[in-house]
């Protein structure tokens, strides 16, 4: 009977496991939608540099229509003036009326003798566009009635960066156009598009009456600054555990995405301080004791107002932003869960040529909890980075009324692990099932349900720097979100108290170089056609350039077989005996450099292969 129930057990299990890891796309039973007819974008969150209108229903960041003035976006009592101020009677208005969109206005110049330098007064208009715009066009035009003002000679500049001092009377430099015998009331330049801040008109005849009695600058592409946006409060009612988050949208390759979460426990992410007028002291909570409220401390006078900090005991901080690709089709939340509030920020950083967009966000949510809590830590925290180490995780959950259990533990990891040897409950080692994948594995184990019980997976993993191995508790009955645990002391037995794994920054960083087969035969008969170059990155504390070549014994270049920027990885690069112009090689022995370079150092390693045929 014990036999037959094992059976059904280990049946269970491994049913539950198949099932689950197919429907991990469909993770969480409910949804919040940011961007949709209950949740849109226009209602909820802080908008800077975002807009709305250009799709109703989705945001992005601002797009430049080559229709449109640039001047239109600027401050004129900011950017609209003559830079420097002259000497001369004309007042600001006037100066203004360049840009004031009425050719019945205009800014006019007459010549003034500066008796003191015995020289005429000379002036360049002058805009500072205040950021970098990309500007492919430039018109100013006088007006029909004043014909006699319009400028004959002139020279127009444009500049990044200021290149002149703030008394400067023009940029200097080459100008992009220098006219002597301008005869048209509308001068209408397109020049190279191009990123610009400043742009300089500057008549060439002092001794002549001019006039400007408009100024219109036009670009196209996104307006160059970075643009966030941050959700209101998520309120999900009761305690949640978070699925998968997604997003439907758009990045050109130049632009950069970032999507981040933070969950909470409470209805703020902020604690809000009050000036007591002792001192510099400062509180947290009102004259009447209670915590300090937002509305509180909006109301209250700016000379009583103290600081805004993170409510560090109640929310997460910001999660590290969540891979764009991934999230168009669903990526795990790695906010702490279950919370009952959560967060969403994205910040958009584009170029003047690229941009990016989303038309919404969705998070997928569970009210059905394993747990109230999920305690893990992993030992040992330092290890070698050359060799496989025996890793021991455990975890310890805190259960509550309602909570449904966990029979599954899914582990992340920096490679593909070895093996798993054991899984002990409560000291016993017991029977388990596992699956194990290139960046995690999945073990199952009788099922949990008692509050405090310990629970200890022992694995073989190599970890090539610094690495969280993090977690995530389920029942494989259930299609439920899987739920984060949290680093924390489980047992006294493991001194950690942490998920973190580090190791050693000394040492090489390349390691365990193979090619395989050697020799080879790239003859195309499907028989060892290409060699693999195999090779562990260690030590890389982020990205670092990677390159391998393919050399013959003279030293010449034969193939650039990869180029790449790589973390800390297990990688296999492959080379089919072919060179540059994808024609074969000839039989014979050839090297190979693998290269990574950090800012610290350069190491290669170099090897042979033999072709034959």
């Amino acid at each position: 009977m014990r036999c037959e129930s094992l059976k059904k057990f280990m049946m269970l299990i491994i049913l539950g496991t198949i099932g689950v890891l197919a429907s991990n796309a469909a993770w969480g039973k409910s949804e919040y939608v940011i961007g949709e007819e209950e949740h849109p974008w226009v209602d909820s969150g802080a908008f800077e540099h975002i807009d709305t209108s250009t799709d109703p229903g989705s945001m992005q960041v601002v797009h430049i229509d080559s229709t449109r003035n640039l001047v239109e976006w600027l401050d004129p009592k900011q950017i609209y003036g003559v830079r420097p101020i002259p000497t001369t009677q004309i007042t600001d208005p006037e100066k203004i009326s360049m840009v004031d969109q009425d050719l019945t206005t205009a800014y006019v110049h007459r010549p003034e003798w500066d008796t003191y330098y015995f020289v005429w007064h000379t002036l360049a208009v002058q805009f500072d566009l205040g950021a970098l715009f990309p500007v492919n066009r430039i018109r100013f035009r006088s007006r029909e009635e004043f014909r006699t003002h319009l400028i004959k000679e002139y020279a127009v500049r444009v500049a990044e960066e200021f290149p002149g001092t703030a008394r400067s009377r023009s940029m200097g430099g080459d100008p992009i156009v220098e006219e002597r015998e301008n005869l048209d009331l509308m001068v209408d330049l397109s020049i190279p598009l191009q990123p610009v801040r400043f742009v300089e008109i500057e008549p060439l005849t002092p001794t002549d009456t001019w006039e400007i009695a408009e100024v219109e600058i036009y670009g196209e592409g996104y307006l160059p600054y970075v643009a966030s946006y941050t959700s209101n409060v998520i309120s999900f009612e009761s305690v949640a555990n978070w699925g998968k988050i997604r997003w439907n949208g758009w990045r050109d390759e130049g632009a950069k995405v970032e999507i981040q979460t933070r969950s909470g426990s409470d209805d703020t992410p902020d604690v809000f301080w009050r000036k007591t007028g002792v001192g510099d002291e400062q509180v947290w909570w009102s004259e009447s004791g209670d915590p300090l409220t937002k509305n509180e401390y909006d109301a209250s006078k700016p000379d009583e107002r103290g600081r805004i900090t993170h409510d560090v005991d109640h929310w997460s901080f910001w999660s590290a932003p969540y891979d764009f690709e991934e999230g168009l089709e669903g990526v795990t939340m790695s906010s702490p869960s279950p919370r009952a509030y959560a967060q969403v920020r994205v910040t958009i950083t584009p170029t003047n040529t690229d941009g990016a967009g989303l038309d919404l966000i969705a998070l997928a949510f569970s009210h059905n909890i394993p747990a109230a809590e999920v305690l893990a830590e992993i030992y040992p925290v330092a290890v070698s980075s050359e060799e496989v180490t025996e890793f021991r995780y455990a975890l310890r959950p805190k259960m509550e009324a309602g909570n449904t259990g966990f029979d599954h533990l899914e582990i992340s990891t920096p490679v593909r692990a070895d093996t798993v040897r054991a899984v002990r409950i409560d000291g016993a080692e017991v029977a388990f099932t596992h699956e194990i994948r290139e960046d995690r594995f999945v073990v199952g184990f009788p099922k949990v349900e008692r509050d405090q019980t310990l629970v200890e997976v022992m694995f073989d993993c190599l970890v090539l720097g610094y690495t969280r191995f993090d977690g995530w508790v389920f029942d494989s009955a259930l299609e439920e979100p899987h739920q984060l645990v949290d680093a924390g002391n489980v047992t006294d037995a493991l001194p950690g108290k942490t998920l973190s794994v580090t190791t050693a920054l000394e040492g090489p960083m390349i390691v365990a170089v193979a090619a395989v087969p050697n020799p080879f035969t790239p003859n195309g008969d499907g028989n060892n056609d290409v060699v693999l170059i195999s090779y562990h990155l260690l030590k890389l504390t982020g990205s670092a350039p990677v390159s391998l070549d393919m050399y013959d014994l003279s030293g010449a270049l034969v193939k650039k077989v990869y180029r790449g920027n790589d973390p800390s990885r297990r990688a296999v690069q492959i080379w089919d005996g072919t060179d540059e112009d994808g024609e074969r090689v000839s039989p014979g022995v050839y090297f190979y450099r693998l290269s990574v370079r950090t800012d610290e150092k350069e190491e290669n390693r170099v090897g042979t292969v033999t072709v034959v045929y």
